[in-house]
């Protein structure tokens, strides 16, 4: 298993899709519905969570950003 992590510390997924829905009123990306599917196909019938999104929480409860983690098998055939 390959497993990717990435954590930045933006503003969080709540606050930054108020902010596009501000530019883009109306907006759906499809993006990661997209991922999540071609990461679960890669799956296969194994048991496992392919894509994770997570808040990163401050010490003060205030949110600090978001990691996301992305996980592949390390064989895998098509």
């Amino acid at each position: 298993m390959l497993e990717c992590r990435v954590r930045d510390n933006g503003v969080g997924r709540e606050q930054a899709a108020r902010l596009r829905e501000e530019k883009k009123p109306g907006h759906q990306s499809v993006a990661m519905e997209v991922t999540r599917e071609r990461l679960e196909a890669l799956r296969g019938d194994k048991n496992y969570n392919p894509l994770e999104i997570n808040d990163v929480v401050n010490s003060d409860g205030s949110i600090g950003g978001t990691e996301v983690i992305v996980r592949l098998p390390a064989h895998f055939e098509f």
